[in-house]
């Protein structure tokens, strides 16, 4: 039994490692608009899905398989959506730093949405008590936005997305924490017998500091 426990610390550590690394590496040849660092990131996206993944506790049953690919195809419908009426975030469009599209829309933003709501489920599981999943749906939620603050801050210099306002309007936010909402109490109902990925508090907090340190180096 310590063995194995030694195993997975020892993932994860390793896993966190080379994270720290690639995000330090990313963040430098962003400032520095290195273009095959830039041109990665669904690569970087890929590669931090795998080793969430990788880190997992327990292997994917079939549930959480199809939960994965659910989050996938309705992060990508819901951008669609987004794209094709402004509802439910407002006017905006993609660039094309986010690679392949299909109708507009990058596959990646359906690996980005099913990361995102489980780093921040995870990270909810791990601050609050499985008793209360009312409070951890909600917080699960606010940790979504509060991820998407910064990103809405630089998208267009990273040539992600840009909004026809020129900035992300309050709708967005708002239409983020309510569909968060939904998302975090699927994902919390799925995974309250499943070990708690530690390797989350790590790329949660890689993310944020990544696109939080890119506001104060990519000024106009």
């Amino acid at each position: 039994m310590n063995s194995l426990r030694n195993m997975k610390i020892n993932k994860t550590n390793g896993s966190a490692l080379f994270l720290i690394i690639l995000y330090l590496v990313g963040f430098i040849g962003t400032i520095r608009s290195v273009e095959w660092v830039q041109q990665a990131t669904p690569i970087h996206l890929i590669v931090c899905m795998s080793l969430f993944i990788f880190c997992e506790g327990r292997s994917w049953q079939l549930r959480q398989i199809l939960l994965a690919l659910g989050l996938v195809l309705f992060g990508v419908g819901i951008e669609w959506l987004g794209v094709r009426t402004s509802f439910p975030f407002g006017a905006y469009h993609y660039g094309e730093r986010l690679g392949w599209k299909l109708d507009g829309i990058p596959l990646t933003m359906g690996i980005n949405w099913l990361l995102l709501a489980l780093l921040s489920a995870e990270l909810a599981r791990s601050l609050l008590s499985d008793k209360d999943l009312l409070l951890q749906v909600i917080f699960g939620s606010l940790l979504m936005v509060l991820t998407d603050l910064p990103m809405e801050r630089i998208c267009s210099k990273l040539d992600f997305w840009y909004w026809d306002a020129g900035t992300a309007p309050l709708q967005n936010y708002l239409a983020w924490f309510c569909l968060g909402i939904g998302v975090q109490y699927i994902i919390l109902r799925n995974r309250r017998t499943l070990p708690i990925n530690r390797l989350s508090g790590v790329l949660y907090g890689l993310q944020l500091l990544f696109f939080s340190g890119l506001i104060l180096f990519l000024k106009d």
